[in-house]
């Protein structure tokens, strides 16, 4: 994950998250890929957090549906959200298991699909009076040969109804850090996005923050979402630590090595 504080000085804007939230996205999502740092050789941990997400996954998609009717606008949007459902397996896990999910609308040239983007991908830069995120930065990788190509994707709204979209590009060497300015022609993946776009008259922003509905106990102040076993860390850890102890203890004894002799 790269520092908020690479974007801040790339994008010159304060981005609103504490280091400690930050460090803690990073750790809910290690532990989702079973790479949190207790993990080693010796302890290889039991997947808890992947199985918690997936029955809070199974819960909140039982039974639900969305549709849209009325009109010809009305059936082609129907049609991206059914979409978007089909993918809701993927990031309502991604959302409980990092606290918060934004989803956004993205032209592919031929048709509108719905993108989404992890907690660990957002950088917040303000909120609405009721703690709506209303403009934040995103990013976005990919990598070609040694190369990794950041897209720090901005999106600003103001309550007079207008926004911005901002798109800025990094060369790196290092998932990790942002690296050095590059164009968007550069690229090839990103080539044909503009730099900026301004609009009017928007009802809100061009993107939708879902988060868990919990209080944030990293952040009390923070808008953002936490993950479904942020409370639970501690015990997870335990447990992990706990059973290679006792799994240990209960597997049979080595043979003792053989030696052969030599007459």
């Amino acid at each position: 994950m790269i520092n908020k504080s690479e974007i801040e000085k790339a994008t010159g804007i304060r981005i609103a998250m504490s280091g400690e939230m930050r460090d803690r996205i990073r750790l809910w999502r290690n532990m989702l890929c079973n790479e949190q740092s207790w993990v080693s050789n010796r302890v290889r941990g039991l997947r808890l957090p992947v199985k918690i997400v997936d029955e809070f996954a199974r819960l909140t998609l039982f039974g639900a549906s969305i549709s849209v009717s009325g009109s010809q606008r009305g059936a082609y949007i129907d049609r991206v959200l059914q979409q978007t459902m089909t993918d809701a397996k993927k990031w309502v896990r991604l959302m409980c298991a990092t606290g918060g999910v934004v989803l956004r609308p993205v032209y592919d040239g031929h048709q509108i699909r719905v993108n989404y983007i992890t907690a660990d991908k957002i950088y917040p830069i303000s909120y609405d009076d009721d703690g709506r995120l209303i403009s934040a930065v995103f990013l976005d990788t990919y990598r070609n040969g040694d190369r990794f190509y950041h897209k720090l994707e901005i999106h600003e709204f103001h309550p007079d109804g207008t926004g911005r979209i901002r798109n800025q590009v990094f060369q790196s060497p290092s998932v990790d850090m942002l690296g050095d300015p590059c164009s968007l022609r550069q690229t090839g993946l990103w080539a044909d996005l503009e730099p900026e776009r301004s609009y009017m008259d928007l009802g809100g922003p061009l993107f939708a923050y879902m988060c868990i509905p919990a209080i944030n106990t990293v952040d009390p102040d923070s808008p953002m979402g936490m993950s479904v076993y942020a409370e639970a860390v501690d015990l997870i850890r335990d447990a992990d630590q706990h059973w290679e102890k006792s799994s240990g203890s209960l597997r049979p004894p080595r043979p003792p090595l053989m030696r052969r002799r030599i007459s």
